[in-house]
């Protein structure tokens, strides 16, 4: 963790808010599995120099390393392993992320409370610092899924980026009811391309993909289209070997 210290961010701590007519937009950062909050730092430190306050989230049982609850427990990341239903039925991967993809997108709204309580307190740094009727959510993989289920899920995310993530959670049934962008890399497009061809059978995510865009194909902006869907969808290379998004 050491080359941290090398990175310069161009950010102070403890640095004072300024107050601007109506608030900063908010915009929460979810990361992948296994990461953390530093992830994208350039792409943080950029949107905040744009005007918005930028929240870089880590999750219990997904992040890289134990995460630090504010009763002072530290809880460890999830090993992967599948639970055991109800039904005595061990889990799939694809209701295993479901069900990590549930649990993020809560994390994202217990946030946004918080933020709701401080912008309100007197007493807080962030009191009438915050516009918080313009909140938008944004990760990559498992993190981009996570944010766009919260767009599904809290009224309150006005919009959102998913960044190479999968549709993991309910939203594959059921859409994304405001404005969300997905970008793809070039691999995952391929496998969502061989998923409609019958010809990727072993990729969970990628079948799931390939069916959200059939139920849920993209309408332009100016054109919205019968489902509850908004996603422009555009490919991008990354610079990550993996070709598995999670």
């Amino acid at each position: 963790m050491d080359h941290f210290r090398l990175i310069d961010t161009h950010a102070v701590r403890g640095g004072q808010i300024v107050q601007v007519p109506g608030g900063f937009p908010v915009i929460f950062y979810s990361p992948g599995l296994r990461t953390g909050r530093f992830d994208n730092t350039s792409l943080m430190v950029d949107l905040a120099s744009q005007g918005y306050v930028v929240v870089a989230v880590d999750h219990p049982y997904t992040s890289g390393a134990p995460v630090s609850l504010s009763s002072g427990r530290q809880v460890d990341r999830d090993p992967g392993e599948p639970s055991v239903t109800e039904a005595g039925q061990r889990e799939s991967w694809l209701e295993r992320a479901a069900r990590w993809t549930a649990t993020n997108s809560a994390d994202l709204s217990f946030i946004l409370d918080h933020l709701t309580a401080l912008n309100a307190d007197p007493g807080s740094p962030f009191h009438h610092r915050l516009n918080l009727d313009s909140v938008g959510a944004m990760g990559f993989s498992l993190g981009g899924a996570s944010a766009e289920q919260v767009l599904a899920d809290d009224p309150r995310f006005d919009a959102g980026v998913n960044m190479d993530g999968t549709h993991f959670g309910t939203v594959r049934d059921t859409g994304v009811p405001v404005p969300s962008l997905n970008i793809l890399s070039t691999d995952h497009v391929a496998d969502i391309s061989k998923a409609r061809k019958g010809e990727q059978t072993q990729d969970e995510g990628s079948i799931e993909d390939a069916r959200f865009q059939e139920r849920f194909p993209t309408a332009a902006p100016d054109r919205p289209g019968p489902s509850p869907l908004r996603t422009p969808t555009m490919s991008a290379t990354t610079c990550s070997p993996s070709s598995a998004p999670l």
